[in-house]
């Protein structure tokens, strides 16, 4: 783990350039290394070796980066800087900088705050990619969509001590065997976004130290067995999704604890099982819950009395109760799937209680009895 350097005081934290002693001037190159050896922003061996992310880092920075000036590394605040940018220079090369599909103004001779660009979606918003700064800090990465390419993330990164958001989804060329590990050196992140990338491995037991944590999608990757309990320690979390995965294990009410402030939970396509109603009763703010093609059990009467919840796909489970019939009016839930379960017994003329509900889909169960006839009533229903 690389510890991130503090900077109290000028002139007395960082070093510059100590670690060669002669009577020739330093060359840039010899500056920028001795300055990041001293500093332990990344080792001799790394930095030498002259195939590595961090040796085209060092030497675009000495010489090709017509932006910085190393007479001011002298300054502790512009020493942080420069370490900043030093840091996003290696994640540049790490990840195939120059194959990106949005290059971002990466290595412009410009602040690197301003190493952003704004585009256009389909449906006309406007959305940002690159970096983002607040007060001169790097506060949010974002590279969606964009064609990364490299294993694992470099450990530089852990540098970037105000970091917040951290958004790499949709980049199947990013590969890791594990987790990464420099996000553990980031207890302030609160937003982490890898989804639909090439990562694997167990997701570790370290993952609750990340308490800041309000947002974590890792869904569409192939990590895989039982999932840490420590993840239960993540309590500011809004958002969480663990999504086809295909091979993640564990009991969801014992993974998940109290998750109070949780809104969005997406599990699908793996193998937790537990009980859905015990989760509702946890998590009073879900809004939207997709817990379908695992293998839960039990009852799903929480989801029809649940006061704030809008989707509900719980298809593919093994929910083998009778269908509920005691809830009375909802004006939240819109949709509801529970299709290819082991449902039992009639459904309930409450049905009609559901009035905001636009799909209902309760086929391939055990269901009885006839259709009741308040089903007319439901006429918002789509499908």
């Amino acid at each position: 783990i690389i510890v991130p350097v503090a900077i109290l005081a000028k002139n007395d934290k960082i070093h510059h350039g100590a670690s060669t002693a002669t009577t020739e001037p330093e060359s840039h190159v010899d500056k920028v290394f001795n300055f990041l050896v001293d500093n332990k922003v990344t080792s001799e061996p790394r930095l030498l070796d002259k195939k590595s992310p961090q040796h085209f880092a060092m030497q675009f920075m000495a010489a090709g980066d017509g932006f910085v000036d190393l007479d001011l590394l002298d300054d502790a605040d512009y020493a942080q800087k420069f370490i900043e940018r030093y840091s996003l220079v290696v994640m540049y090369y790490h990840l195939s900088g120059p194959h990106w599909t949005y290059k971002l103004k990466f290595l412009s001779p410009t602040d690197h705050c301003n190493w952003h660009d704004y585009y256009e979606t389909a449906g006309g918003d406007v959305v940002k990619e690159g970096i983002s700064c607040v007060n001169g800090t790097v506060t949010e990465i974002i590279l969606a969509w964009n064609n990364l390419e490299g294993f694992d993330l470099p450990h530089e990164l852990a540098h970037l001590v105000k970091l917040e958001s951290f958004h790499a989804y949709s980049n199947k060329g990013l590969v890791s065997s594990e987790f990464p590990r420099v996000f553990r050196s980031m207890p302030q992140l609160k937003s982490l976004a890898l989804q639909h990338a090439s990562l694997s491995g167990n997701i570790p037991d370290w993952i609750g130290e990340m308490t800041a944590l309000t947002s974590l999608g890792l869904g569409d990757n192939s990590f895989k067995g039982t999932v840490s309990k420590n993840l239960k320690k993540l309590t500011n979390l809004r958002l969480l999704g663990l999504d086809d995965n295909k091979e993640l294990h564990g009991n969801i009410n014992e993974l998940l604890g109290e998750m109070k402030n949780m809104e969005f939970l997406y599990l699908q396509g793996n193998y937790f099982d537990g009980s859905v109603d015990r989760l509702l009763e946890k998590m009073p703010n879900l809004m939207e819950l997709d817990v379908s093609k695992n293998m839960l059990d039990g009852s799903f009467d929480r989801v029809l009395t649940h006061e704030k919840l809008m989707v509900a796909d719980l298809h593919g489970n093994l929910l083998g109760s009778e269908f509920p019939s005691d809830f009375l009016e909802n004006n939240n839930l819109e949709y509801l799937d529970v299709h290819d379960n082991e449902i039992r017994g009639p459904i309930s003329d409450r049905i009609a209680f559901l009035k905001s509900l636009k799909h209902f889909d309760v086929s391939y169960n055990k269901l009885s009895g006839v259709i009741p006839d308040t089903v007319t009533d439901m006429t918002g229903l789509v499908y």
